[in-house]
């Protein structure tokens, strides 16, 4: 697990924190709020697949474009079977 996680899990401003440069070089960012509230609230699992988060957005294997504007909205990575 790569520090960024532990920056955003003790951020006591909310404010977004660079995680990740996509393959277009777009900056992606990350607050604690939403980590927490919306990401770990709704998908708890995903507690456990912090560095493949980073991989899809790095690395996708496919990425889901916005049809008006024409940006990435999702980003996915393969997920490893469990050993």
């Amino acid at each position: 697990m790569t520090d960024i996680w532990s920056r955003i899990e003790s951020d006591e401003t909310n404010l977004p924190i660079p995680i990740a440069t996509d393959p277009d070089g777009v900056t992606v960012f990350l607050s604690r709020e939403v980590w927490q509230n919306h990401i770990l609230a709704h998908h708890p699992e995903m507690i456990d697949f912090k560095d493949l988060i980073l991989q899809a957005i790095t690395h996708p294997v496919f990425r889901e474009v916005e049809d008006t504007e024409r940006r990435i909205i999702r980003c996915y990575a393969d997920i490893p079977p469990p050993r």
